[in-house]
């Protein structure tokens, strides 16, 4: 089909829905898009389903478990998400499901006045840090810096446990402070690394790269728990002096480097994955040699010192792309292919029990996939 045809048929079934539906009720909304979805199944032969979250999810209400959460603080990291006042919006909803927590915002001293004053208002703490001179690979060094610094005025006031999320996601889930500690209380740390010094399992979360159990340390970055003090030692000493990108492209450019290479995926990754370089640096840095291309050491460190749960767990909204995308990618729905047949391999915490219950073992091809070229996967 034209390119210039189908954008802009786009743009007429756009205003057509969004007319239509302002004519309609709530019950005939639901059946119009049901009778759109049902075409769509037919003509991919797929099962298609849709799932509504409130702009503004705290006009609902809500019963909470337990309200007593003064020892937990919330640090949501990152630049401040605008769009439909975003940032603000997770805020109040947070305030709604973890009552009595502490929340801050730590953000750049450059973000917009308005939306950091609608933040205050709430009366949470906002920082407005200055941005790191070095970016760091894939700008880790931002997510450390706003991290660590969320974290410290944490200690600072008190608190004893710790929930780190980004400004561009938002979690839906209820009574999930409940749900992380009974995870610690069923799963105390098993300290084959006895370094590391944790008081309890740090607790991640699945993430969005297909087949990452076969990437050595490619734990996601998005979502972390833990005791605060295990929270700061990971988050300390990961500075990046090697990489300093001026612009996405330059990652791109990096990208497009290794694919003409055909790098192995676990190189690439090491080189260039902030998720792994956190989790070798920790383990570095708390006097632990691993071999960072061994699947052995990765399995191992997360039987032991993790917990590691998926987007259903958190009922995770991610803004940071176009919102109305297929989120079968992100939910790693298998496919009939051998390439999306690894997607399933992700750290969701079904597939992490079967590694901790000894039911799921690296085998050869497991171990293979990782030594595989970017283009051959």
């Amino acid at each position: 089909m034209n390119k210039y045809f189908f954008n802009s048929l786009k743009k007429v079934i756009s205003k057509f829905s969004f007319y239509s539906f302002k004519l309609l009720n709530s019950n005939h909304q639901i059946s119009f898009f049901s009778s759109i979805i049902k075409g769509l199944e037919r003509s991919s032969n797929s099962y298609v389903t849709y799932y509504e979250r409130p702009v503004i999810p705290s006009n609902l209400n809500n019963i909470t478990i337990d309200p007593v959460n003064e020892k937990l603080a919330i640090v949501i990291q990152g630049p401040i998400k605008k769009d439909n006042h975003f940032t603000f919006e997770t805020v109040k909803w947070y305030q709604n499901i973890f009552p009595n927590s502490r929340i801050v915002v730590s953000t750049w001293k450059d973000e917009d006045i308005k939306e950091v004053k609608l933040l205050k208002s709430l009366g949470i703490e906002v920082l407005l840090n200055n941005k790191p001179e070095i970016s760091g690979m894939g700008n880790m060094n931002f997510q450390v810096k706003s991290t660590l610094e969320g974290i410290k005025w944490a200690e600072q006031i008190g608190c004893e446990y710790v929930i780190k999320t980004r400004t561009d996601q938002r979690i839906y889930k209820e009574n999930l402070f409940q749900y992380l500690l009974s995870l610690q209380l069923c799963f105390p740390v098993d300290k084959i690394y006895s370094t590391l010094n944790q008081q309890e399992r740090i607790i991640m979360f699945e993430g969005n790269v297909p087949g990452n159990m076969f990437i050595p340390f490619h734990f996601c970055d998005f979502f972390y728990f833990g005791k605060l003090k295990d929270i700061l030692s990971y988050f300390s000493k990961q500075w990046d002096d090697t990489t300093n990108w001026l612009n996405n492209s330059e990652r791109g450019q990096q990208m497009r480097g290794f694919k003409e290479s055909n790098v192995s995926v676990s190189k690439a990754h090491s080189i260039a994955a902030p998720e792994v370089i956190l989790n070798r640096n920790y383990l570095k840095n708390n006097g632990i040699s691993t071999d960072i291309f061994s699947l052995e050491d990765s399995w191992a460190y997360a039987k032991s010192h993790l917990i590691t749960i998926g987007w259903e767990d958190l009922g995770l909204f991610w803004y940071k792309y176009d919102k109305n995308y297929n989120e079968s990618y992100l939910r790693n729905t298998q496919r009939n292919d051998e390439k999306t047949n690894i997607y399933k391999y992700t750290w969701s915490f079904v597939n992490w029990m079967a590694v901790y219950g000894k039911q799921l073992k690296p085998t050869e091809e497991m171990k293979n996939y990782c030594k595989k070229g970017l283009n051959d996967v």
